[in-house]
């Protein structure tokens, strides 16, 4: 089984699937904007450590979201209380990943989902851990 390793940015707000009201236009640059940075993030990381793109891949996610005053400075992105508006708000980081070569397709047969936690500790950020173990859902 091989392993990646790296941390991105929290999702800007414009991407929280709790924006009701919002035009779908509203979220269109950020969205654009964070799948390039998730994108740029990965192909370095996956240079570094020798990746080649996979066939299958499980994706494990961690929003570290701090609520600390210095915490909301370094970061203002979107803050997920629960993990589906969480795994919602991170769909252009899957995005991200295809665009950095280290999956082939973000469907169902190529990318499956591990776990997604939520840390209210650490600098904030999301830890994403991508493996090539199928049998384990850790």
């Amino acid at each position: 089984m091989s392993e990646l390793r790296f941390t991105v940015p929290l999702p800007p707000k414009a991407l929280s699937p709790n924006g009701a009201g919002r035009s779908w236009r509203a979220a269109q640059r950020p969205k654009a904007a964070y799948r390039q940075t998730v994108a740029a993030i990965a192909r370095a990381a996956a240079q570094q450590a020798g990746w080649q793109t996979q066939e299958w891949v499980r994706v494990h996610l961690t929003f570290h979201t701090s609520i600390h005053k210095r915490a909301l400075v370094l970061d203002p992105g979107y803050r997920p209380r629960d993990t589906p508006n969480a795994v919602a708000a991170w769909k252009a980081g899957f995005d991200g990943l295809v665009d950095a070569g280290i999956v082939v397709d973000d469907d169902a047969a190529h990318l499956g989902m591990g776990a997604v936690t939520i840390d209210r500790t650490g600098r904030p950020g999301v830890r994403v851990v991508i493996t090539t173990e199928k049998g384990v859902a850790a």
